[in-house]
């Protein structure tokens, strides 16, 4: 149901919940928490240059730190053709394992 199903879309969400609402503290850049985010939003096909911050004032996803990162690791915008984006993900993690 709904018009993303029907264009042949889908939408992939997930939530970041903590005690206070705020981005954790730990959880900055080149840091082992953040990792551990960064990971656990892989496994659900998510990067976080696909995260929107709830505040434009007290979240990290606005923070001069986070726009930073976001500027050196911009998300890919080559078209990708007539596939879902599910498989892309997929394809993109196997070709990233296969360079390692």
């Amino acid at each position: 149901s709904g018009a993303a199903k029907r264009a042949g879309q889908s939408y992939v969400g997930a939530l970041l919940c903590t005690a206070d609402g705020l981005w954790p503290a730990t959880a900055k850049a080149s840091t082992l928490e953040l990792e551990r985010i960064r990971a656990a939003f892989r496994k659900c096909d998510l990067e976080l240059w696909e995260l929107f911050g709830g505040s434009t004032t007290e979240s990290f996803m606005w923070s001069s730190q986070f726009t930073e990162w976001a500027k050196q690791n911009p998300p890919p915008l080559e078209p990708i053709g007539d596939i879902s984006i599910t498989a892309w993900r997929k394809r993109e993690r196997e070709t990233q394992e296969q360079q390692r």
